[in-house]
């Protein structure tokens, strides 16, 4: 049995896994579990996003560096 899996199913799967990661990090943080359930949900709409970078910078640490070529593609054309 063969796997298709595309780039991009890889890359949506790969983000999901982060954002989950930084998810899960939070409710490990002791002065975040103190906050009330809507406040922490405030929390989290407002701040994913810096969320998920930190994260992925974290785990770019453990990457084989060789086997992201197909990245690079990406970091040159949606450079900001």
């Amino acid at each position: 049995m063969v796997l298709d899996v595309t780039n991009e199913e890889i890359i949506c799967e790969t983000a999901s896994f982060i954002l989950l990661e930084s998810i899960r990090w939070l409710y490990l943080v002791p002065s975040f579990k103190d906050l009330n359930k809507s406040d922490q949900f405030l929390l989290i709409e407002q701040s994913w996003s810096i969320l998920f970078l930190l994260t992925s910078a974290e785990m770019n640490k453990f990457l084989d560096q060789s086997k992201l070529s197909y990245f690079d593609f990406f970091k040159i054309h949606l450079s900001f």
